[in-house]
Order: structure tokens, then sequence, then C-alpha cells
């Protein structure tokens, strides 16, 4: 029962998400033609980086499984030196706005809006990664009485790359709202 009610919830995000975008009209034709900012650079590629890892991650469980992460070292590595790019990769979007090469400051007003609205996406992709472990955990031991402890670390992981990643997430859905309303 419990697998069912997290599948509805997560489709019924997964729907209100859709109308939301619908409604508002997240387009980019209204800053077409505009230089992307340093921030702006910064986070997309941030994401690509913690995206492409995160995706190396998932590649490997699915191939190695979870049984071998607690059984071999070298995988135990492999996946620590992943988790550990993806979150070095957050460190591209210049979060503490520290002045450019040449002295001139890196950011105005704009960005630091956007800089302090970022987090209430990184928010919402934790509570996101965190009900994903929910339901699968829940689905896959659903019959024995303990998880193993493995994923204690995948969990705590899993969530600091959710944090980096709706960082990067964060500020470019800012600028885009900005484009398409003039604020951040």
């Amino acid at each position: 029962m419990i697998p069912l009610i997290g599948i509805i919830i997560v489709v019924l995000l997964g729907v209100a998400i859709s109308v939301y975008v619908k409604q508002r009209g997240l387009t980019l034709e209204a800053i077409k033609g505009l230089p992307m900012t340093r921030l702006q650079k910064r986070a997309w590629l941030s994401l690509a980086i913690g995206l492409s890892l995160s995706a190396a991650i998932v590649a490997l469980f699915a191939v190695q499984g979870f049984d071998a992460y607690d059984q071999d070292p070298t995988m135990q590595h492999t996946v620590l030196g992943l988790f550990l790019g993806t979150i070095m990769a957050s460190l591209l979007t210049d979060p503490f706005g520290l002045p450019k090469r040449d002295g001139s400051d890196a950011s105005d007003e704009r960005d630091s809006l956007i800089m302090d609205r970022a987090p209430r996406v990184q928010a919402v992709a934790i509570i996101l990664t965190l009900a994903a472990w929910l339901i699968f955990l829940t689905v896959h031991y659903h019959g024995a009485s303990v998880v193993p402890k493995t994923f204690l670390y995948l969990i705590f992981f899993s969530a600091l790359i959710a944090y980096t990643l709706g960082l990067s997430l964060g500020i470019l859905m800012g600028y885009r709202k900005m484009g398409r309303y003039g604020e951040g």
C-alpha cells in the first residue's frame, strides 16, 4: 500500500509541475539575444557535469548492483570519487559571489536576488530525492525488516548531490523567471 501511495504522490507532483509550467508560460522568447551572465554559464556547466557524473553513478549501480558496493572496495572508491566530483562541480556556480580576476564585482542585484531564491529549489530537490529513496527501499525491502547500512551512505551522498544540483537548477530557473516576468 505504501509504494502505491508514493507513486501516486510522485505522479501528482509531476502533474502539478506541468500545469504550473503551462500556466506560467515559461518561454525563452523574452530573453532571446541577451548574453548569459557569468553565474548562468557556471550554473549550466555545473549542472552538466553534475548530471553526467550522477548518470555514471546510476549506471555503475545498474551494472554492478547494490550488493557489490558493500563487498567491493574498488567500487566503493569509484562511487566516492564520482560523488565528490559531483559535489566539486557545484563550486563552479560561485555561490559566494567572489570577484572576477580583474577585480570587478562578479554579480549585481539580480544575481543576488536569484541566489537568495535558489535554495527553494534545493529544498524541493532534497525532498524529492529522499522520497524516491523511501519508495525504492520500501518496495525493494518490504519483506525484510531491515535495510542494509550501505544505503545510509548512499542516501546521504544522494541528498548532497540533490543539494548541489538544486542550486544550479534554482539559478537557471531564477534567470528564466526573471527573463519572463522581469523579476528574479
